[in-house]
């Protein structure tokens, strides 16, 4: 526990199944790794400081975040092998999770599907392949005890929107695009891989 932080202009950029970065300027000072815990509508929810700007002006010294749900740590924690034949959606994210500090939340019967997954990470593996198998949305939760974490979860639940398959064409359904590129990730463990069989 280090402390609290006032954020200004906080902004939640959240997509189904996608990106969800927070975004805020503060005074007190950050690094980058630093994990923040804040609670809304939703719960508790806890985000890493994947970047940020130290900026200075005549009023002082100040902070321009970009932090990431924390389930994107799990692009580190590698996923071998997960090969599941008419199972459940439970049976695949139980797997995948395994490997992770992540367990297992609410999951809604999906039917039974198949999925085969290598030489993934779990974030990959989750978002990518599991919600595809089984149609459905996903989402995390955070159990806070006192100070401390006591639980991370990743529901599945049933989709509750639409696809239309609207297109947003520029100059006829907005008027402005931003596109921001962070710095890369820096890895400081690999996993090698030789030629072998299926």
């Amino acid at each position: 526990w280090i402390g609290n932080i006032t954020a200004f202009e906080p902004k939640i950029s959240r997509e189904v199944n996608g990106e969800d970065v927070l975004e805020f300027t503060c005074l007190e000072p950050v690094e980058k790794k630093y994990r923040l815990l804040f609670r809304n509508k939703r719960g508790w929810q806890e985000y890493i400081i994947a970047d940020y700007v130290k900026k200075k002006d005549r009023h002082g010294v100040f902070y321009d975040v970009v932090a990431e749900n924390s389930f994107y740590e799990t692009l580190g924690d590698p996923v071998q092998e997960v090969r599941v034949n008419n199972g459940t959606a439970t049976t695949a994210l139980e797997q995948v999770l395994e490997q992770s500090r992540w367990t297992t939340g609410i999951i809604e019967d999906f039917g039974l599907g198949t999925v085969e997954i290598t030489d993934s990470n779990v974030k990959e593996a989750v978002q990518g392949h599991i919600l595809n198998a089984w149609q459905c949305e996903f989402q995390t939760r955070i159990e806070v005890t006192g100070n401390y974490i006591s639980g991370r979860y990743v529901a599945l639940l049933q989709p509750i929107r639409q696809d239309t398959g609207k297109r947003f064409v520029y100059n006829k359904d907005m008027w402005e695009i931003e596109k921001e590129v962070g710095s890369e990730d820096v890895v400081t463990a690999l996993f090698g891989y030789g030629k072998g069989e299926d």
